[in-house]
């Protein structure tokens, strides 16, 4: 069974009732309740192996951080016993001169000579003593204050508070006998056996050099810090791919995600035509394309600049160059200043539940809330019931909360509802139905201009009030408190088309390519994100997947550029932008195959990008050969996209306005949480079901907002007051809330819930209304 299908059958179970589980036939039970036992032991082992990585890092920082503060304690005392020993090594070398000279006089014969050299070397006289002394200071000092050894004297001094945090949870731990450091597994197995207790008799044949040094020394073997750095082993073999869990949704072999090998082998052709990317089958084929349109970026930007053609790179006085910032056009603020024109109404507010009402005669989108136990629930709730628990779960308030804040509704019904009907993937097939409606609203067309159907994704940071495993804590976001991360997607006409909560400490770039493949109603022909959205790897990636991809890139004159020719091919046109560093093509062509196998299985939905990006993500610089092939590609990609960024205006601008729309929408987000400024949630299904929610709340404004718009201009008949208010529209934004009433008491009642504007729905999607 699926990681889906598993989360899909145990979310169930999470909502349901004992005696609701109780009912089901016995296969149906059995299957549910398995698949919950299981996907909670994912999450636990998941979680527990979290708990020693993070653990494991932070006490090695903090050893190596209070190895630096005693060395710079102590060295006053070393230089000290450093000067002792100087001093005691002159006096010992003048008294060896006096005593060659006396040796040497040949006025002195052999009896004077020896008594006047006893006489030097008596004790008296001669700091032997004191040197000796001064010698032994020196080694200890030389023992103690060497860098490795106070590491490793601080690593075991810190032993005893680590052990208390992994001991119980590596003997937790179900790691596979599939993993690949036999053995690091053998160690483990004696671990648990015996309880956790080490001894002499343990292998150290997976240690450094260094670490047996430190840990089998002649007098002991050193136990608790052979503990740590057992710790540290499994941490980087986890990272490193070498060592997997058994059962986790997160951290199996690499392997296990993929298409099974065998079955790629056999059916490679085929499986590259069902995610129709066959034409990346010859490697020489791609990278002599990609050679070529490279190369030709390379001179059209550097001849544009040369030319003066591009005013926006301007030459930096140390050498080198700068890109001007991307600014919001003059025109189009002069175009918003001089139509003097109110899009939306100004007379009176328009109550949010009136919203929702008027969308769903529109477009029907609540008959997607399906009940998630359809045998024994009793008739469908009302629309008004509803579009109460929607919007009661959208801004961010608990059932029984909005219960009290809302008139003409049954509170028993509410609750039933929302735990009934209300869930992520209701909320998807809702939004879906709203947006389906828009896209075939002739306004919508205003938006999209010669780059196409273009999307952006950004993440917004909310704090979590509760215990959540899928929270981490950010003091930059959050303080004290843990962090979650909205990852929206909206297209160029404001239409929010895919959310997803991560947690916030995750990478944003992993959940891209996610949510651009994992949609069914908006294609995307151009996506956005800002400068924390993209890595090299994702750059790869959705070159590979056919998305294009166009991020917003901070300090573009930062980033290395790549070529795959050889940069004097470029130095002697005197060209200002040069790459960095030539592309090692053996790397890529070596394990070509894995990367198609890899991308086949995003596209066919074997795997998610997110989750195979963030195994990759774990590896060291020169752990995983496919992490290394992937990113060496794609600096192939990221350097052609980063020269068309430098050398097309129009392009940057189209990106800054995308991103724009999703700063918007953040603004309206945070309107909407009336409830609490945070997420009291602590499940990620509950997360999602809120954020989803959410966006269906922000999709109704939207298709409010645009079908208001459209009733405007059927009702304007004059040529140029037309034009003027389409010219007004277009440089507009539909993502506009001030007329929306969102506080005060819900009113649920029928004539309130009754469309205030008496909306044409059938002439929405009328192909004249744009015509003057």
């Amino acid at each position: 069974m699926s990681n889906e299908a598993i989360r899909h059958y145990a979310t169930s179970v999470h909502k349901s009732q004992v005696f609701q589980i109780k009912r089901r036939a016995d296969e149906s039970r059995y299957l549910h309740l398995l698949t919950f036992i299981v996907h909670q032991f994912y999450q636990l082992q998941d979680v527990l192996i979290e708990t020693p990585m993070s653990a494991v890092t932070s006490s090695y920082n903090t050893a190596e951080r209070e190895a630096k503060e005693y060395y710079y304690k102590m060295r006053n005392e070393q230089t000290k016993n450093t000067r002792r020993l100087v001093g005691c090594s002159t006096d010992a070398l003048q008294t060896l001169e006096n005593i060659k000279a006396i040796l040497a006089d040949p006025s002195l014969d052999d009896t004077v000579k020896v008594e006047k050299a006893l006489h030097l070397l008596s004790p008296k006289k001669h700091p032997s003593e004191s040197l000796a002394d001064a010698i032994d200071e020196v080694n200890n000092d030389l023992d103690r204050m060497s860098g490795e050894a106070l590491f490793y004297h601080f690593l075991e001094a810190g032993s005893q508070k680590l052990q208390l945090r992994c001991n119980n949870i590596v003997k937790c731990l179900i790691f596979s006998q599939q993993s690949t450091n036999k053995s690091l597994l053998l160690t483990i197995d004696k671990f648990k056996q015996k309880k956790g207790k080490v001894d002499s008799a343990y292998s150290v044949r997976f240690l450094t050099t260094a670490e047996r040094k430190h840990i089998d020394t002649k007098e002991k073997f050193k136990a608790s810090l052979y503990k740590v750095v057992l710790f540290n082993h499994i941490k980087q073999a986890i990272k490193g791919d070498s060592l997997c869990l058994q059962y986790s949704y997160h951290y199996k072999a690499l392997d296990e995600y993929l298409i099974p090998l065998n079955y790629w082998e056999r059916n490679k052709a085929k499986l590259l035509r069902q995610a129709n990317l066959q034409q990346y089958a010859d490697f020489k084929l791609v990278l002599s394309k990609l050679e070529q349109e490279l190369h030709t970026q390379y001179q059209e930007t550097n001849e544009h600049i040369l030319a003066k053609l591009n005013t926006d790179v301007k030459t930096h006085e140390l050498g080198g160059y700068r890109l001007v910032s991307q600014k919001n056009t003059a025109h189009e603020q002069v175009l918003l200043d001089d139509i003097d024109i109110e899009l939306y109404p100004t007379d009176n507010f328009v109550p949010i539940s009136e919203v929702l009402s008027t969308v769903h005669k529109a477009t029907g989108f609540l008959d997607e809330f399906q009940p998630h136990h359809q045998k024994y629930l009793k008739d469908r709730p009302e629309d008004k019931t509803l579009i109460a628990a929607i919007i009661g779960t959208g801004c961010h308030f608990s059932t029984s909360q909005f219960a009290k804040h809302s008139r003409s509704l049954n509170n028993n019904a509410l609750i039933t509802t929302a735990n009934n009907y209300i869930s992520s993937e209701n909320a998807r097939q809702a939004c879906n139905s709203i947006l389906q409606f828009v896209e075939k609203m002739p306004l919508a067309n205003l938006f999209i201009d010669e780059h196409g159907l273009q999307t952006s994704s950004d993440g917004q940071k909310w704090t979590v009030s509760t215990d959540s495993l899928n929270a981490n804590y950010s003091f930059k976001y959050g303080g004290k408190d843990p962090v979650i991360s909205e990852y929206k997607f909206i297209d160029c006409r404001n239409l929010f088309y895919h959310d997803k909560v991560i947690s916030g400490a995750e990478r944003e770039a992993h959940y891209m390519i996610d949510g651009v493949l994992d949609n069914e109603v908006i294609k995307s022909d151009l996506h956005s994100t800002d400068t924390h959205g993209y890595t090299e790897m994702v750059f790869g990636a959705a070159h590979l997947l056919d998305i294009s991809f166009a991020p917003r890139i901070k300090n573009v004159h930062k980033l290395y550029l790549y070529s795959l020719k050889n940069k004097q091919a470029y130095t002697q046109r005197d060209y200002l932008i040069l790459p960095k560093q030539k592309i090692n093509l053996r790397r890529i062509e070596k394990y070509w195959d894995d990367i198609l196998r890899l991308v086949v299985s995003i596209k066919l939905g074997e795997t998610t990008a997110s989750q195979v990006f963030k195994r990759l993500n774990s590896y060291s610089q020169d752990d995983n050969p496919l992490y290394i092939a992937l990113k060496e590609f794609g600096r192939i990609i990221k350097s052609l996209y980063i020269l068309r960024y430098i050398d097309d205006p129009e392009l940057r601008s189209a990106v800054h306005k995308q991103l724009n729309k999703g700063e918007s929408g953040n603004k309206l987000d945070r309107a909407l949480a009336i409830g609490r400024p945070d997420y009291a949630h602590s499940t990620k299904e509950e997360q999602e079901t809120l954020a989803s929610c959410k966006r269906i709340i922000k999709n109704a404004i939207i298709c409010w907002n645009y079908m208001f718009l459209t009733q405007k201009l059927m009702n304007t008949t004059g040529k140029i007051e037309k034009q003027a208010l389409i010219d007004k529209i277009k440089t507009s934004s539909t993502i506009s809330w001030e007329h929306i009433l969102f506080h005060g008491a819900y009113d649920f009642s029928d004539s309130t819930l009754e469309d205030s504007r008496f909306f044409i729905f059938k002439k929405m999607h009328d192909q004249n209304v744009l015509a003057i």
